[in-house]
C-alpha cells in the first residue's frame, strides 16, 4: 500500500507446512529517499515452544530505472523459511542467526535481466555454537 511522503507498507501472513504448521505474520514499512529505497520487514512466528521474532533491513540503491539496482539487505533473528535443518521444528526457535547480502540487478538489451548476489550467514545450531554459511547466485531473465 502507498503512504504519504513516499513511504509503503504490507502486512501478510506465510503458512508452511513441515510436521506441523507454521505460521509467520509479517509486514513492512518501506522509504523512497531520493535513488534509495530503504525497507525494514518483521518475522514473529508463535510456537509451542516460545515466540521467534527476526528482522530484515533492505537498503536499495537505483541507478537509472527500476530494473537497474544495488541491494543491501542486512538480517538479524530466526526465520524458519530460511534455515533448512529443521531446527525450528525442534522447538529450538529461540537460536540467533545474522545475515548480510549484496546484490545488483542490470537490465540490458532491453530484453534481458541479469542478477547477481552473495550473502553470509552466521547461524545458530545449538546455544553457543555457530555455523557460517556463504551462499553466491547469478540469474538471467528474459522478457517475452
Amino acid at each position: 500500500r502507498s503512504l504519504p511522503r513516499s513511504f509503503e507498507g504490507e502486512i501478510g501472513i506465510r503458512y508452511l507446512k513441515f510436521n506441523d504448521a507454521t505460521i509467520i505474520y509479517t509486514g513492512s514499512l518501506g522509504k523512497y529517499i531520493s535513488n534509495f529505497w530503504f525497507s525494514l520487514r518483521p518475522y514473529f512466528i508463535p510456537g509451542k515452544f516460545g515466540n521467534s521474532l527476526s528482522f530484515t533491513l533492505i537498503s536499495r540503491y537505483y541507478l537509472k530505472d527500476a530494473d537497474n539496482y544495488l541491494t543491501l539487505s542486512l538480517g538479524s533473528g530466526f526465520s524458519t523459511d530460511e534455515f533448512v535443518s529443521g531446527i525450528a521444528q525442534q522447538g529450538s526457535n529461540k537460536l540467533g542467526s545474522k545475515k548480510i547480502s549484496l546484490g545488483l540487478q542490470h537490465i540490458f538489451l532491453k530484453k534481458y535481466i541479469c542478477s547477481t548476489n552473495a550473502s553470509y550467514r552466521n547461524d545458530e545450531f545449538r546455544k553457543g555454537s555457530y555455523r557460517k554459511n556463504y551462499s553466491f547466485g547469478t540469474g538471467l531473465e528474459m522478457f517475452f
